[in-house]
C-alpha cells in the first residue's frame, strides 16, 4: 500500500513537470515565473526522493517482522496470537491464511468493529 501511494505521488510529480512544460509553451513571457518555480520544485522533489529513500528502507527492515496475512499493515506473525484490541489498525486487508483470526466473518476485511 505505502509503494502505491509513493508511486501516485510520483506520477502526480511527473504530471505537474508536464504542466508546467506546456505553461512554458502558451505562454513564453512566464519563464523567469516558471523557472524559478521549477527550481522550487527540484528541491522539492529531492526532498522527497530523499524521504523515499529513507522511508523505503525503514519499510524494508519492518516487514521483515510484518505477517503476509496482513497487508498494508504491519502486524507480527504468530505466535502470540493476538486480538483486534491487541493492535492499532481497523477495517484492514486479510489474505489466507489469518493466524490471528482477525477476520471472523472472512470477509476479508479484520477487526471491523470498534
Amino acid at each position: 500500500m505505502k509503494k502505491d501511494k509513493l508511486a501516485a505521488e510520483k506520477i502526480g510529480l511527473i504530471g505537474l513537470f508536464f504542466l508546467i512544460g506546456f505553461i512554458l509553451l502558451q505562454y513564453p513571457s512566464s519563464m523567469s515565473i516558471i523557472w524559478r518555480s521549477r527550481l522550487k520544485i527540484a528541491a522539492l522533489m529531492q526532498a522527497w526522493t530523499d524521504e523515499t529513500t529513507s522511508s523505503e528502507s525503514s519499510v524494508n527492515s519492518q516487514t521483515e517482522n510484518c505477517s503476509p496475512s496482513y497487508p498494508g499493515v504491519c502486524i507480527a506473525p504468530a505466535p502470540p496470537d493476538l486480538d483486534c484490541k491487541d493492535v492499532p489498525y481497523r477495517r484492514f486487508q486479510v489474505l489466507s491464511p489469518d493466524p490471528h483470526r482477525f477476520d471472523g466473518d472472512k470477509d476479508g476485511i479484520g477487526c471491523e468493529k470498534p
